[in-house]
């Protein structure tokens, strides 16, 4: 039996907290010191904390493990796929943790259920593991099964019962869990910053509150015939002003389900037909009956619209002969007037905007038509809720002259949506041609670079592929063959020969400065080619979609339409570059 000074070793903070702060494991300064969060990552946390309204020694401090892992890798407390087999390894929701971190697990539940407190903050991957069953996903990385998923459910309310956790302890008592990243990853990623701190804020008002915020739903999921055309008719005749919003979700290229909203909490999901058997919903009759009393819905004079994404749905809507009314709001543009370099996300808005937060991203991957429904009616309060939130947040900026002309923006790109570009096809031809050409001649000249014996050597087990047309076999020649320093992807932390890889590696070894600049060319090359080769609409025209909230600076992007045609449109050449 463990005593309570055991329990509580290399832990701080009172053990009365009403607030408990779940990190991974100790780096150098916290191994020296003998407690979490006193390094670099502690020193962030003190500010954030203070950002969020909470006093640190007010917190019981912990980890998933106390103690450091070789590397300050968290990964190299488990066990990789192969050991873990070969020995026998009985998996901790999906993992394969060492001794060290299940006697971890085992005193981590432990002091949770000691301290009592009203909230829990999961810091990162391994903390939303430890303690939770399902909110988090696995991957694979190196060889090792390590947990993931903290971008998608930061933010959330969960909950913590250490009975379905671990076996050995826990009361009946639900404790509430809000996950969010790490202070150490915010110290390399800086701009999670703020979302953590408004994390930080949603515990805090758990504690002052007494509890989590409750959520409303009456949702209509499974509507007959008579509830479709008498909710519809309902909303054709709210009063002038009143906001509705507008959600379709999509199997095949077409509209299998189409959500309404008209509070935080109402919504109806109309389905056309099944995704999973085929099925249609209705009588033919009945769907023509349907469609004609939605058109007259978006037609109604008066009626207010927000959408999020308004680009996306309209592409669906107008493919299927419904005509949509210019949105007065769009909430992915109202977010990027006011946080252009932040994540625009409908889930990401969700959790920051809206009074209760919990990530439903994962029902997408749903299995049958009522989760898929359900996901559709989330969808359309979800925006419901944030547009009223939005406008004040737009009002408070002082930026509500602005948003007139972002939606005036939706239009124009409405229009050129709908006229598309005209392509000459037989210049198009011509230049197919004449870059095909190039490119074999380039291919010609990248083989004459290489000895004989280096493709097959690069090729290995990897397949048939040509050297300059895999990423990996041009990272083994030049980092391994060629001895050059590794140059890491900052995101994956993988080797890289990205193009921002390829000139570093030319001014470390200039030799392989004509096979690097033939390298190069020849990617531009298949730019453009799959630019020249994009399928095209009737009456010879290119059409793509464009998104008016792609960049910081709120320049344009566009990429290939909701149908998978076109394409991004600034690949296309200039004159002198493809001559």
């Amino acid at each position: 039996m463990s005593t309570p000074s055991d329990i509580f070793a290399g832990t701080s903070g009172p053990r009365d907290a009403r607030i408990a702060i779940v990190g991974e494991s100790w780096g150098y300064h916290e191994e020296k010191a003998g407690k979490p969060f006193v390094g670099a990552s502690g020193e962030e946390l003190t500010r954030m904390l203070a950002d969020a309204g909470i006093a640190q020694n007010e917190c019981f401090l912990t980890n998933v493990v106390n103690a450091r892992p070789r590397e300050n890798d968290m990964q190299n407390f488990f066990a990789p796929q192969k050991e873990a087999k070969a020995n026998g390894f009985v998996p901790v929701r999906g993992l394969c943790p060492l001794p060290i971190v299940r006697a971890g697990l085992q005193a981590l539940h432990a002091q949770l259920e000691a301290v009592a407190p009203d909230v829990i903050v999961a810091f990162g991957n391994y903390a939303l593991w430890a303690l939770t069953q399902n909110a988090f996903s696995v991957s694979t990385k190196k060889g090792y099964k390590v947990p993931a998923g903290i971008s998608s459910w930061r933010g959330s309310y969960l909950e913590y019962d250490a009975k379905l956790v671990s076996p050995v302890h826990g009361v009946d008592r639900r404790v509430p869990l809000i996950p969010t990243y790490h202070p150490a990853a915010i110290l390399r990623q800086w701009n999670w910053r703020a979302t953590a701190v408004h994390d930080l804020r949603r515990a805090a008002r758990v504690v002052k509150d007494g509890g989590v915020p409750q959520e409303h739903l009456r949702f209509i999921k499974a509507p007959t015939f008579g509830q479709v055309l008498e909710t519809l008719d309902m909303l054709i005749s709210l009063p002038a002003g009143s906001w509705l919003t507008c959600d379709v979700e999509t199997y095949v290229n077409h509209i299998d389900c189409i959500g309404f909203a008209w509070s935080e909490s109402d919504a109806i999901c109309i389905p056309f037909f099944s995704k999973f058997s085929g099925e249609s919903y209705w009588t033919p009759i009945q769907e023509r009956m349907i469609r004609a009393r939605i058109q007259k819905l978006f037609s109604t004079p008066g009626l207010r619209w927000s959408n999020q994404n308004f680009i996306y749905d309209l592409q669906h809507l107008e493919a299927e002969l419904f005509s949509p009314p210019d949105p007065d709001w769009d909430t992915m543009v109202a977010h990027h007037l006011c946080y252009p370099g932040t994540d625009k996300s409908l889930d990401v808005l969700a959790s920051l905007y809206c009074d209760y937060y919990r990530y439903w991203g994962e029902s997408s991957q749903h299995t049958t038509d009522a989760e898929r429904w359900h996901y559709n009616c989330i969808d359309t309060v979800k925006t419901w809720e944030i547009t009223g939130v939005t406008q004040s947040v737009v009002e408070k900026l002082g930026l509500s002259h602005l948003m007139p002309e972002r939606l005036e923006v939706l239009q124009v790109a409405r229009d050129m949506m709908r006229r598309g570009v005209l392509i000459d096809v037989r210049e198009r031809k011509r230049m197919v041609i004449d870059l095909m050409e190039a490119i074999m001649a380039n291919e010609s000249f990248l083989q004459s670079l290489m000895p004989a014996h280096i493709p097959e050597l690069l090729r290995g087990k990897t397949g048939k592929a040509e050297w300059w047309r895999s990423p990996t076999q041009q990272a083994k020649f030049f980092y391994e063959l060629c001895g050059i320093p590794v140059i890491v992807n900052p995101k994956t932390k993988n080797p890289t020969v990205d193009d921002d890889a390829l000139p570093k590696i030319k001014l470390m070894q200039p030799v392989l400065g004509p096979l690097i600049d033939a390298l190069q060319e020849l990617r531009t090359m298949g730019i453009y080619y799959n630019m020249l080769t994009m399928a095209l609409e009737p009456r010879d025209r290119l059409s793509s979609s464009f998104n008016t909230c792609g960049t910081v600076s709120f320049r344009w992007s566009s990429s290939e339409n909701a149908f998978g045609r076109g394409g991004n449109l600034q690949n296309i050449a200039k004159e002198k570059d493809a001559a």
